[in-house]
């Protein structure tokens, strides 16, 4: 269809149509197709559509973690709803945030001292952040 893969992210593909642009954006079955042009994103979805099985699910709003709402000027990105899943999940939602992180290399240690209970948890929260 003459897409050009991005340089800087090989799960990225841009198509030029004249003064119109549209990029695909490809994570493992997950694709993402957009532009300012909806007749020529109809046209990939429809062209890409007769060459494989594609479900359109209409406009993205939740990717990888990141919520997606249309504003007036454009998107709004925000990791808000991810973050309280995480904190949800930890039965940490009443926690209080620090400006300084801990230091790296060191589990933390429970209140009393001892090191934490589920250290797999603790590696995989931190693998989510």
């Amino acid at each position: 269809m003459g897409f050009i893969k991005s340089e800087s992210d090989a799960s990225l593909f841009s198509l030029k149509n004249f003064a119109q642009t549209v990029y695909v954006l490809v994570y493992a079955d997950d694709i993402l197709i957009t532009g300012r042009h909806p007749s020529l994103i109809r046209h990939v979805i429809d062209s890409m559509g007769s060459q494989f099985s594609l479900n359109d699910l209409g406009y993205l709003d939740y990717l990888l973690g990141v919520e997606v709402k249309k504003v007036s000027d454009g998107i709004s990105l925000s990791q808000s709803k991810y973050i309280l899943d995480i904190l949800l999940e930890l039965d940490k939602l009443d926690c209080k945030g620090v400006l300084t992180p801990m230091c790296s290399g060191k589990l933390p240690r429970a209140a009393d001292g001892s090191l934490l209970a589920n250290a797999k948890l603790y590696r995989r929260t931190l693998g989510k952040l």
